[in-house]
C-alpha cells in the first residue's frame, strides 16, 4: 500500500484502521516506530516506509513574507535566513522570533543575532512549519522624507524650471 497521508493544523494524520494519530513533533524515525507498534496490534510482521513530503519554514521579514524549503537534515535559523536572502539593514538583527507549534498558544523563543554573544548562543534548529519573524527597524525620519519628498520636489521642480528660464532670457538679452 502506497498512500499520501496530510498532517492538519493541529499536526493530526487519520490512517485508515488505526484512526487519528498526532504526528506533530517526531522526527521521521521516531514517527515510523511508533506508527510500526500500532501497526504490529493489527498486521502481522508490517513494514512501514515513511516520508515528510513538504518540510519548510515560514520567513517574515518586515511585511514580507516567504516560505523556505527545509533540508531532509537539521537546519539551523542562520540556513533558513540565508535561504531567505539574509538580513538588511532595515531589520532588527537583535530581535528575531522564532514561533513554533499551535498558534493560538505557541512557543516563541527569542534570537539575537546582533552580537557574537547572541550567536553563540543561538544554534537553534528550524523545525517544519516554524515562523521567524524579523521585525523591521523603526526609521521615523526615513518615513517621514519619504512621505513629504513628493510635495517638496514638484514646486523645487517648478522653480528651477522658472530661474533656469529667466537665466536663458538674461543671457539672450545680453
Amino acid at each position: 500500500m502506497n498512500t499520501t497521508f496530510v498532517v492538519n493544523n493541529e499536526g493530526i494524520v487519520e490512517f485508515p484502521i488505526v484512526g487519528k494519530k498526532k504526528v506533530d513533533g517526531y522526527n521521521e524515525e521516531e514517527l515510523r516506530q511508533i506508527r510500526k507498534k500500532e501497526f504490529d496490534n493489527i498486521y502481522n510482521n508490517p513494514f512501514l516506509y515513511l516520508k515528510v513530503e513538504n518540510r519548510r519554514a515560514i520567513v517574515f521579514k518586515g511585511t514580507e513574507g516567504m516560505i523556505i524549503p527545509l533540508n531532509r537534515t537539521p537546519t539551523n535559523i542562520f540556513e533558513v535566513l540565508a535561504k531567505s536572502g539574509g538580513i538588511d539593514r532595515h531589520m532588527k538583527s537583535y530581535d528575531i522570533q522564532l514561533i513554533r507549534g499551535n498558534l493560538k498558544n505557541p512557543d516563541v523563543y527569542k534570537v539575537d543575532l546582533s552580537t557574537l554573544q547572541g550567536i553563540q548562543n543561538s544554534e537553534l534548529l528550524v523545525q517544519s512549519n516554524d515562523i521567524i519573524y524579523v521585525q523591521e527597524r523603526r526609521r521615523p525620519v526615513f518615513y517621514a522624507m519619504s512621505d513629504v519628498a513628493p510635495i517638496i520636489t514638484v514646486p523645487l521642480s517648478i522653480i528651477s524650471s522658472i530661474t533656469a528660464t529667466i537665466l536663458v532670457f538674461i543671457a539672450i538679452n545680453e
